[in-house]
């Protein structure tokens, strides 16, 4: 019997058996990749002897084991804890966020991989991840971009040993009044460590499967690869190429949670305006690949400066806010038909969302009729539990 993976016998047989079992795409994606996948091998599926690319079934296939496997979550809610527990630990809770991914995000399609795209995912956890590198390096190209403030950039991001004396006359070109760290006579200067940290950002754990960020498959289709490709250009961008599809991972939807550490207590100030940096540039650049076509734009949520985990339910402050906005926005005659969403509630937010929904029935209905509706009492029970 053939191997399916291009692996050693004994281990191919191995990783054959217990490959339903693994919960990690990332070792799915970068490891345990059957050899019909890589050779982009197709089979017939569906009528008419159709034939479809196996390799699109296996990566739909991953991206279904993660977003309907219980261990990824339990994985996943357990990291989020974590996350927030770090912030706290670093007391930067003021200088956290949520921020809700409007489409679809692509991060690291341009690694080294043999299926020729690849999706940045926690080494460890596996998740979906914006690392923090990416988000100062994405908060940078901001700041220099918009901001006026020539000292305050280099304050935050700091300098690296070989910024030339170009990087000086621009800086006195532009009327800044920052200096450049002691350059020899070849204009290098020494380094210098900025004063804000950027931390990865990772999405939200949801109890709701509806709200969580979903892995995707999608689609790039070039028309015009032999051009691109054909180095001595003799062949011209016409209609007749055949186009080539590729099919990659991305992730979609969902909040994100993100987060800056003031190096030293001094740098509250900078760590303030890297905060508002990052979250313009989110909202006006986008992160990742393939921002011009629409992907990795994120959206503010409101009041979501203090959203950090917790470690009942990592994502009780944002599930509460969410739920309370429900109502408020619902008519209090709807009430009943919110009962069935605060059921699904996290325990130790739901005494709080009862006593938001008694309040807002106490401003339509009289006290002695709402007494005789069963979902009242049961709101009224939950309050004094």
């Amino acid at each position: 019997m053939a191997n399916k993976f291009y692996l050693p016998g004994d281990t191919a047989r191995l990783v054959e058996q217990y490959e339903n079992d693994c919960q990690h795409p990332g070792l799915r994606l970068e490891k345990y990749i059957p050899k019909v996948v890589i050779d982009r091998e197709t089979k017939s599926s569906g009528g008419g002897g159709r034939e479809r690319s196996a390799r699109v079934e296996w990566l739909e296939e991953v991206a279904r084991q993660w977003n309907s496997g219980d261990e990824s979550y339990q994985v996943w809610e357990h990291a989020s804890r974590r996350w927030g527990q770090m912030v706290q630990a670093l007391q930067a809770t003021d200088y956290a966020w949520t921020m809700t991914l409007d489409g679809r995000l692509i991060v690291g399609m341009g690694r080294e991989t043999v299926l020729e795209t690849g999706l940045t995912l926690h080494h460890t956890w596996g998740l979906p991840l914006l690392p923090g590198s990416a988000l100062k390096g994405l908060t940078r190209s901001w700041a220099e971009l918009e901001i006026d403030n020539p000292d305050a950039v280099r304050r935050v991001f700091g300098w690296a040993s070989n910024e030339t004396l170009h990087t000086k006359t621009r800086l006195e070109a532009s009327g800044s009044t920052s200096t450049v760290a002691s350059s020899d006579s070849s204009g290098i200067s020494d380094a210098h460590i900025g004063s804000v940290i950027f931390l990865d950002a990772l999405p939200v754990f949801y109890r709701q499967p509806a709200r969580r960020t979903k892995m995707v498959v999608d689609i790039m289709n070039p028309h015009y690869s032999d051009y691109y490709t054909d180095g001595i250009n003799q062949k011209p961008p016409a209609g007749y190429l055949n186009p080539v599809p590729i099919f990659f991972l991305a992730v979609e939807g969902g909040d994100w949670r993100f987060a800056v550490v003031p190096r030293t207590p001094a740098s509250a100030n900078d760590a303030r305006l890297a905060q508002t940096w990052l979250r313009d540039a989110l909202e006006n650049l986008g992160a990742g690949g393939k921002t011009s076509a629409g992907y990795g734009y994120f959206l503010t949520i409101a009041d979501s400066s203090s959203d950090v985990t917790t470690e009942k339910d990592s994502s009780a402050p944002v599930v509460l806010r969410h739920f309370i906005q429900r109502v408020e926005s619902s008519n209090a005659g709807l009430l009943p038909d919110i009962m069935p969403e605060w059921r699904e509630l996290p325990l130790d937010i739901r005494k709080a969302a009862a006593q938001v929904m008694i309040n807002c029935a106490m401003k339509i209905f009289k006290v002695n009729k709402l007494e005789k509706k069963a979902w009242y009492r049961e709101l009224v029970e939950a309050t004094q539990e």
